[in-house]
């Protein structure tokens, strides 16, 4: 094998790593904010039905 032809390797190697780095690292991000998105909905509409009681319970006294 010549020089020339193992440098064309390395060099689609190298390329292919890249791209396949950069998509794991878009996948896990999106993963992680969907999670993250997912939590903070859930945590608002647990403030607003604590609020929702809050308010009730202070009306009547």
């Amino acid at each position: 094998m010549s020089k020339e032809k193992l440098i064309k390797q390395e060099k689609g190697s190298i390329a292919m790593f890249a791209i396949a780095t950069i998509f794991s690292l878009i996948f896990i991000l999106g993963g992680v904010f969907m999670t993250t998105s997912v939590v903070r909905k859930n945590q608002l509409r647990t403030l607003m039905k604590i609020k929702e009681i809050y308010a009730t319970r202070n009306r009547t006294n």
